[in-house]
């Protein structure tokens, strides 16, 4: 013991070169030391080579990495740019689409069912108001006069109404419809006062007094007529109605029944009469849908085909 200890206490005081030997002298008396040192070493010999090694590797995955990079760069481009032309063209078709519309905005807006859009409260009052004054017979000022639209005042044969002051109807500048089925009105002696009512598009009246429809073929605007009561005679009158799109027409002494056959614009029609007919004439109505007939025997019921026909007895 106190040889090893004198031996370590002079050892601290020898140079650092001569304590290097004897430490390789201690390892070396020592295998499993031994064998770590060479262990050590070769890797410490190594070291420069694996560091070398992973320099190359990197600089290898670098330049295998550039190519891919670019190909992963270049597609995203190509992605967006096809994106962007995608997104162009959407916006060219849809400016074709807006002018096609454009184009056929009339067609369409044909074709949809019609809207009823809320009326003023103020034209329904004085509507109001001047149903109940011609039934009263009395003068109707010109400030309801001339915003009055439609006109309402139907009765029936069993209560008809009467209205004084037909006359008054002239001065319904804004008048579209009038429905007077059931009441005095006689197309003869009242029917001049319609000639001036220009927006007129709907008419309801009954044939009283009178079968003649003369005073009717002036009234070119309107596109749904409705004669009803007595008979007409004469249908030619309303040969020369050629917008309307609905008749309903009483006509059991009519013997010719050719003059509707120039009311192209028909889609529905309604005839009350009596007797045969040859109804060759509805070939010429292509739009015409429904068809009732009253009193009616048709010769030639092919011309009927294609309608929706309805037998009134």
């Amino acid at each position: 013991m106190r040889r090893r200890h004198g031996a370590t206490v002079a050892a601290k005081d020898q140079p650092a070169k001569q304590r290097r030997r004897l430490a390789a002298g201690a390892v070396g008396a020592n295998p499993r030391a031994h064998r770590q040192q060479r262990v050590i070493s070769s890797a410490i010999d190594r070291m420069p080579d694996l560091i070398g090694r992973a320099g190359n590797a990197l600089k290898l995955g670098s330049d295998i990495a550039d190519p891919l990079a670019d190909w992963w760069s270049k597609m995203q481009r190509e992605a967006l740019n096809s994106v962007i032309e995608n997104v162009r063209g959407f916006g060219v078709a849809l400016e074709e689409i807006a002018k096609i519309l454009k184009a056929r905005r009339g067609v369409l807006q044909d074709a949809l069912p019609a809207k009823d859009t809320p009326r003023d409260p103020d034209v329904l009052r004085a509507e109001a108001e001047v149903e109940r004054m011609l039934k009263a017979g009395i003068e109707i000022p010109d400030d309801l006069a001339r915003i009055v639209e439609k006109i309402d005042v139907r009765g029936s044969k069993v209560a008809p109404v009467r209205v004084p002051r037909w006359r008054d109807i002239a001065r319904f500048s804004s008048l579209r419809e009038l429905r007077a089925s059931g009441t005095d009105f006689e197309i003869s002696k009242d029917g001049g006062y319609l000639a001036v009512l220009t927006s007129l598009s709907l008419l309801w009246f009954p044939l009283t007094q009178t079968n003649d429809l003369t005073p009717l073929g002036q009234l070119t605007a309107l596109t749904s007529l409705s004669v009803t009561g007595n008979s007409a005679t004469d249908l030619t009158p309303l040969g020369r109605l050629t917008a309307l799109t609905s008749l309903t027409v009483h006509a059991s002494s009519a013997t010719d029944l050719t003059p509707l056959g120039r009311l192209t614009a028909l889609t529905s029609l309604l005839v009350d009469a009596r007797g045969e007919f040859d109804l060759v004439w509805l070939d010429a109505l292509k739009q015409l849908k429904k068809v009732g007939l009253k009193g009616v025997k048709v010769l030639n019921r092919a011309v009927l085909q294609g309608v929706e026909l309805q037998i009134y007895s």
